[in-house]
Formats: structure tokens, C-alpha cells, sequence
């Protein structure tokens, strides 16, 4: 019953200059829609906004610390439900930059509102860097567990530069490997691609190698912070919801700034 909101903000220090992208996930609440979420696993889904919370996070400090780049965080706020009005499994859409996505699973409800969050910023808005951070996959849990952070990146010196920085400030990250071969699983014979693939294989790499079709610039990071967003005895963050990645992010675009 709540439609979908887009939240642009911008900081524009240095005028007609390219922007670094923050964009995060902010699903309000995520029951997996008809492919609903079993007991277990439901309770702790009104922190699937822990990726925005980073992004703004990262975007307020900065901001308010005269960060001498221009910056631009976008949000899209969206609630995953079941509704008379919810699409269904099978469904085929048509995305913001006209590709064409069957929905395998509805509760691969993000990575779709992600998508048009990142054409609709590169079309729009001449952009240098992209960071997006949203809590995208269980698979991530399984092979990171629950303090270190996925990244994925077309730009190997831009990652290697993050996973430098963890050393430095404890917020752990380490990069997986994008496979190309892997889009296969995404194959459908009936669009131009399938939200995710049948089997859970892999599914951290194939969910950025779907995101990876609805951006062109090379200087894009995704932070995958599934589980990391909710610790406990955490040397540094509070119990619950814990905001990890906004260290990192800050650091990194403080080092760029030297």
C-alpha cells in the first residue's frame, strides 16, 4: 500500500564536475513477497535498510567534513510484501533502461530496484565513481559468514585499494572473483535476463554479474554487507544493527581526497 520513493541528495563543491555515487539499499521490510521467508529468517528483515544506512551515513559525514568532491546519494525506498497487487514469479518486466528481467524469485526483489537506482544515476548525472552497499544475498553469509564484507568491482586497482584499507581500520572486506561464465545461469529464454538463477550456486557473483548489465562505468564497487549489518560483541559496534562499511567508505574517499 506504500508506493516506492527515489531520495536524490546532492553536494556540489566544485560545479560542472562529475559525482562519486552512493547508493543503498532501503527495503523497509522484506517478507520475500510469494516466495515467502520461512520462520527464522523473517524477524531480523526491518534492518534490510542497513546498506542506505550506510550510504547516507557516508554521504553526511563527509558533507558535513567539507569533502571537496562533488557527491550524490540516491535511495529508493520500496517494501517487499505480499499484495492482491505484488507481481508473481514468472512475471517479466521492463527495467529503466529497457532490458527485459523474468522473475525467477520475487524475494531477488532488490537487486531489481537496485538496477534502475544505478542506470537511473548513470543516465542522468555525469558520474566518475559508483559505490552501492545493500545487504543483497544470503550466499554472501555463506562465504564470508558474518564480519566480512563482500566486494565485487570492474576496477581491480579500486578494490585492492579497499581491502588495503580494512587492514587499517578492522572493518573487514574481501573481493570474489567475477566470473563471466557464471551469467549463464542468468539465461532465460524468455528476456533479457532472469533476476537470479534457479539454483542458490554462486549467488553473491551472479547477483553482481546481473547489476553488472545495468551499469557502464568501469569505477564501480558493490558492497555486499548481508549479515555483517546485524553483530554482536562487536570491538567497535553495538549489538544490532551496526552501520559497518561506513568506515570503510569514509576512509577510502578521505585517502582519494589526499
Amino acid at each position: 500500500i506504500h508506493e516506492p520513493r527515489m531520495i536524490i541528495l546532492t553536494y556540489t563543491p566544485k560545479q560542472n564536475s562529475s559525482y562519486t555515487a552512493l547508493i543503498g539499499k532501503w527495503v523497509t521490510f522484506d517478507s520475500g513477497w510469494y516466495n515467502i521467508k520461512p520462520t527464522g529468517y523473517m524477524e531480523d528483515m526491518n534492518l534490510d535498510m542497513a546498506g542506505s544506512a550506510v550510504a547516507l551515513g557516508t554521504f553526511k559525514f563527509l558533507v558535513e567534513n567539507n569533502y571537496s568532491n562533488n557527491l550524490i546519494c540516491a535511495i529508493w525506498l520500496v517494501e517487499n510484501l505480499v499484495s492482491s497487487k505484488s507481481y508473481t514469479p514468472t512475471d517479466i518486466i521492463k527495467m529503466y533502461n529497457w532490458k527485459t528481467v523474468r522473475v525467477f524469485n520475487t524475494d531477488a526483489e532488490w537487486r531489481l530496484v537496485l538496477a534502475d537506482t544505478l542506470s537511473y544515476v548513470e543516465k542522468n548525472y555525469k558520474i566518475e565513481k559508483m559505490f552501492d552497499f545493500a545487504t543483497l544475498t544470503w550466499a554472501a553469509i555463506i562465504a564470508l559468514w558474518n564480519e566480512i564484507i563482500a566486494i565485487m568491482g570492474k576496477n581491480p586497482s579500486l578494490t585492492h585499494k579497499i581491502q588495503k584499507i580494512w587492514w587499517q581500520i578492522k572493518e573487514r572486506a574481501w573481493e570474489l572473483p567475477l566470473y563471466e561464465k557464471y551469467k549463464e545461469l542468468l539465461k532465460t529464454p524468455f528476456a533479457d535476463i532472469s533476476n537470479c538463477a534457479k539454483s542458490r550456486s554462486a549467488g553473491t557473483i551472479t547477483a553482481w554479474l546481473f547489476l553488472s548489465e545495468f551499469v557502464k562505468t568501469k569505477n564501480w564497487v558493490h558492497f555486499d554487507i548481508a549479515w555483517p549489518d546485524i553483530l554482536e560483541n562487536h570491538p567497535i559496534y553495538q549489538t544490532g544493527g551496526s552501520w559497518i562499511g561506513i568506515r570503510l567508505a569514509i576512509k577510502l574517499h578521505q585517502d582519494q581526497c589526499q
